[in-house]
């Protein structure tokens, strides 16, 4: 079977979506799993694939996500005492 084509808009895309799945799955190894498949299929998909860069964008997207939420669950915490 023929991988379609993916640009580069399409893996960082991709890879985005991959960290907030890192957030919220329960098993670490289902998402271990998730994210071998979907490196093998972007590396067929594109020849110039970097997997570096992906998990670089994993690793950043899911930083940004944890502070906002920790931030967001700050906010709560600060406004309910202002009700």
């Amino acid at each position: 079977m023929k991988v379609p084509y993916l640009t580069k808009k399409h893996i960082e895309a991709l890879a985005v979506e991959l960290a907030k799945d890192k957030i919220f799955y329960n098993s670490e190894i289902m998402w271990q799993e998730k994210h071998a498949r979907l490196k093998d299929y972007c590396r067929q998909a594109n020849d110039s694939f970097n997997e570096n860069k992906f998990d670089e964008i994993i690793l950043d997207t899911v930083n940004k996500k944890l502070v906002k939420m920790k931030l967001n669950i700050q906010l709560e915490n600060l406004t309910q005492y202002i009700k």
